[in-house]
C-alpha cells in the first residue's frame, strides 16, 4: 500500500509533474529512491509472508494429514505461477544483485488536458540478472519492453491475500471442534466477569469502580462503543442497547440482564465526567 500510494501520487498528482522535465532530472531521481526503497520493502515482504505460511504449515500440521492439500495450494499459487516467481526473483534480484534502475513512461491523462507517468523496470536491466528461473523469466519475457511496477504489485497482492484467506478458512474447518470448545469457554468466562463486575457495583452504589461503559472493558469494540455513545448516558434506550450487544459476544443469563438495566438506570453508573456537570447535579 506504501508503494501504491507514493508511486501514484508522484506519477499522477499535478504538482509533481514539474519533476518530469529536463531540468529537474536530479529531483526526479531523488524521489525516485523511495521507490527503489518501497519496492526492496516490498519484494522482501513477499518472501516474509510465504515462509510465514510455510512455518505455521510445518509447526502444525507436516507430520499430520489434517491438511493435505496444503503443498498442493502453494505449488499452484506461488510455485507455477509466473508472476509470483518473478516477485520471488526480484527479491534476490533487488537484495543480492543491484537497485532496480526506474524508468518513467508519459501516458496522457484520460481528460487529455496533461501526461501522467507510469514507473516501470526496462526488460533488459532485468535479463542482465542471470539468476532468474524459467517461470520468472517467462513473465518478463512477455512483458515486452517494460514491467509495470504498480501491476505488479497489485496483482500480486490479490495473490497472496486470496491465498492467505484459503489458508485461514481451511484452519478453521480443521481446528472446528477445538475452536468452538474454546470460544464456548471465552464466553463462559466473558460472562463470569461481566457478572463480578456488576455484582461489585451493586454492592458499592455510592461509589461504584465502574462507570457506564468501563464496565465492559475488552469486550465492545470501537464501533460498539460509538454505537452507544449516539445515546444519551442515563436513559433506559442506553441500557438495551448495550445489553444487545453484549449478547452478541455471549448468551446473557435473565438475572444479569436485569441488573445490567438495573444500573444503567442508577445516577451513580453514570461516568464521572457526566455526573459532576452541572447539569447532572442540578438534576
Amino acid at each position: 500500500m506504501e508503494l501504491r500510494d507514493y508511486v501514484v501520487v508522484l506519477t499522477t498528482d499535478p504538482r509533481f509533474t514539474h519533476l518530469f522535465l529536463p531540468p529537474n532530472r536530479e529531483q526526479l531521481h531523488v524521489a525516485s529512491l523511495d521507490i527503489v526503497r518501497l519496492l526492496h520493502n516490498f519484494v522482501a515482504a513477499s518472501m516474509s509472508l510465504r515462509e510465514h505460511a510455510l512455518a505455521m504449515y510445518n509447526r502444525h500440521y507436516r507430520d499430520t494429514d489434517r491438511f493435505p492439500e496444503y503443498k498442493e495450494k502453494v505449488k499452484q499459487v506461488f510455485g507455477e505461477d509466473t508472476l509470483a516467481q518473478f516477485v520471488m526473483g526480484l527479491r534476490r534480484y533487488c537484495q543480492h544483485y543491484q537497485s532496480p534502475n526506474l524508468r518513467y513512461l508519459a501516458i496522457a491523462s484520460e481528460a487529455g488536458e496533461r501526461m501522467n507517468h507510469s514507473a516501470v523496470l526496462a526488460v533488459e536491466d532485468l535479463l542482465s540478472f542471470s539468476d532468474w528461473n524459467a517461470p520468472a523469466r517467462a513473465f518478463i519475457e512477455n512483458c515486452q519492453d517494460v514491467v509495470d511496477i504498480l501491476g505488479v504489485a497489485a496483482q500480486y497482492k490479490r495473490k497472496v491475500i486470496e491465498f492467505y484467506q484459503w489458508f485461514q478458512e481451511r484452519q478453521s474447518e480443521i481446528h472446528n471442534e477445538e475452536i468452538s470448545r474454546f470460544r464456548a469457554k471465552e464466553a463462559e468466562l466473558l460472562s463470569l466477569q461481566i457478572r463480578d463486575n456488576v455484582e461489585l457495583c451493586l454492592a458499592h452504589k455510592d461509589d461504584m469502580p465502574y462507570r457506564g461503559e468501563e464496565i465492559f472493558s475488552n469486550i465492545f469494540t470501537k464501533r460498539q462503543y460509538d454505537e452507544l455513545n449516539e445515546l444519551p448516558f442515563g436513559s433506559s434506550e442506553r441500557g438495551e442497547r448495550a445489553l444487545k450487544l453484549l449478547q452478541q459476544s455471549f448468551p446473557v443469563p435473565d438475572d444479569l440482564a436485569q441488573k445490567i438495566l438495573e444500573l444503567y438506570q442508577h445516577p451513580g453508573f453514570l461516568p464521572r465526567s457526566q455526573s459532576s456537570s452541572p447539569e447532572t447535579e442540578a438534576r
